[in-house]
């Protein structure tokens, strides 16, 4: 599983709308990394289960919100948003 600081920093390296949505569903798209590993939670227990799926949640969280912020500086700016 990728930090949050790697996908921030796949975020910013991205120049355009189509780049961005490529890497949105490589994260997040049916068989995306975070996917995966929510998917993953099953064959976890208790605490460790609760402790991975708040981490989950929590990285998915910043990664949408950083992707969100970067569409719309691409869409205002054009490509060197």
């Amino acid at each position: 599983m990728q930090t949050l600081k790697n996908l921030l920093a796949q975020i910013q390296e991205v120049s355009d709308l189509k780049g961005l949505e490529a890497l949105r569903l490589q994260v997040l798209g049916k068989k995306g990394e975070l996917t995966q590993e929510f998917s993953a939670l099953k064959n976890l227990e208790g605490k460790q289960k609760a402790q991975k799926a708040q981490e989950l949640n929590q990285l998915k969280e910043a990664f949408t919100h950083a992707h969100a912020s970067k569409k719309k500086r691409i869409a205002r700016f054009g490509a060197r948003g």
